[in-house]
């Protein structure tokens, strides 16, 4: 088994598995998610064994998921409850669905391809009781350049020019080292200028100290604060779709006074900022395709985002985080 099938990969926020049933594709499969007769959320292949059609254009019942096609019913463990067009009164042996392992856990549903994944329950989200949002994004790029994205400062003053920061003007200094889990990056001496969102989150002239961490084998969790206590985060679960597609299921936390009454403010410009990555990332995919020779450069500010991708290529290889003895640097550039 690849090492990606034996990780945690969300399908659905608990809130949108209710009584039809919500497909995915993770690494390249097709899966069913829905809820049994006792509100379980359950995992498995979207294909129903008697002509292959997707169960996920079918319905739940009180006894399982029933295919649109002829009516087979299938309870949480794949097996063929219910079949209509049987005269008989005991179903005949049928080949059961594939079912996965499947976990609940603040408002999120996930599921492991792996009996037995690399850790025994789904991984939590960051600062549960704070205001929040969240939110699904579908790109059609690979789910390591994005992860690359979620830790490249330099870029939000281009493509989100005025929106999440300004030109790069002042030197920040970022200390980049691995961790048994991944990568994390701390950087000093950001100013909130020239941004609408860093003016609304503190005061413009402070200092802003924030963290990127890329946790194996697909997480971006950010920081961000302020002298005072002002507070926000967010944090991104990158989902292998296929090679070059990724779905990310990303939520955001604010932590400062009357932070409730910004959360739709903060969606409506968090949502944009997230579409115009998309946008530069799925270019940046094409061209990659048409040109997979194509020879890129690097800078220093590029150091986070190149850790990262190197960890993860290596994670999706053999299953590990960086190894002791863990490497760490220092780097300036201008922000």
């Amino acid at each position: 088994m690849m090492p990606l099938e034996r990780s945690w990969y969300p399908i659905a926020w608990s809130s949108a598995l209710k009584g039809k049933p919500i497909a995915a594709e993770v690494l390249g499969r097709h899966v069913v998610a829905f809820r049994d007769a006792s509100g379980t959320a359950r995992v498995m292949d979207d294909r129903c064994p008697h002509k292959g059609v997707k169960l996920s254009g079918g319905i739940c019942t009180d006894k399982g998921i029933e295919c649109p096609y002829h009516g087979w019913i299938f309870d949480g463990a794949g097996a063929c409850v219910h079949m209509p067009s049987h005269a008989g009164s005991t179903v005949p042996p049928v080949r059961k669905i594939r079912s996965y392992v499947a976990r609940e856990s603040q408002g999120t549903v996930w599921f492991t391809f792996s009996p037995s994944p690399y850790q025994a329950d789904p991984p939590d989200w960051h600062f549960p009781e704070k205001q929040s949002f969240r939110t699904i994004l579908d790109m059609d790029c690979e789910y390591i350049r994005l992860m690359e994205n979620l830790v490249d400062n330099p870029h939000a003053g281009y493509i989100h020019g005025g929106l999440l920061r300004g030109r790069p003007t002042t030197r920040v200094v970022s200390h980049v080292s691995e961790t048994p889990t991944g990568v994390l990056a701390n950087t000093m001496g950001e100013k909130a200028r020239r941004s609408l969102i860093y003016r609304v989150f503190g005061g413009k002239e402070h200092d802003i100290f924030h963290t990127e961490e890329f946790i194996v084998p697909h997480t971006i969790r950010t920081v961000f604060s302020q002298p005072g206590g002002t507070h926000a985060s967010s944090q991104f679960v990158c989902v292998p779709v296929s090679e070059q597609r990724t779905r990310v299921f990303y939520r955001i936390t604010l932590d400062f006074p009357f932070a409730r009454f910004f959360l739709p403010f903060f969606k409506l410009m968090v949502d944009r900022v997230l579409v115009q990555d998309k946008l530069m990332l799925e270019h940046e995919a094409r061209q990659e395709w048409a040109d997979p020779a194509f020879g890129k450069t690097a800078c220093k500010a590029d150091v986070a985002a190149i850790w990262t991708a190197r960890a993860a290529r290596a994670y999706a290889a053999n299953g590990t985080g960086p190894q002791a003895p863990f490497r760490a640097t220092e780097t300036d550039y201008r922000l």
